[in-house]
């Protein structure tokens, strides 16, 4: 774990990822971010990792922040199979809800299928509204 406190982080008000950084909630914790398992999803193996400073956009990160964030995705993806068992995982960064700079860890599961097919249908329509194969 890191000795980086949240009290040292740039954080902001009304943020609710701000909020779970501020509360230390995690699983693994570098200088630059944090895992964590929701425990709302109840899902072995799905993971959340978050930046731990506010920043909403990719362009808006370090360089050093980024330098880490491949090392920090693959922890997340090996602790991902592990709880899981999944042969495949499953990345997905939104940024629809929460403007905070995060990114899911999905395991391919029977429980996750159905939202990842939705996500995948999805894709499919806007590649046909765009026209992109």
């Amino acid at each position: 774990m890191c000795s980086i406190i949240a009290a040292q982080l740039s954080l902001k008000k009304n943020c609710y990822i701000c909020e779970l950084e501020k509360a230390g909630s995690g699983i693994f914790r570098s200088r630059y971010w944090t895992i964590d398992n929701p425990d709302n999803f109840k899902i072995k193996g799905l993971l959340f990792v978050r930046l731990r400073r506010h920043a909403e956009e990719l362009d808006k990160l370090k360089t050093t922040e980024l330098e880490s964030l491949g090392i920090t995705l693959k922890k997340a993806v090996v602790k991902s199979r592990e709880a899981s068992k999944a042969s495949k995982i499953t990345m997905m960064r939104l940024g629809l809800k929460d403007p905070h700079f995060h990114f899911w860890v999905v395991p391919k599961t029977p429980q996750t299928e159905k939202t990842l097919e939705t996500i995948r249908n999805s894709f499919k329509k806007m590649r046909l509204k765009y026209a992109v194969s």
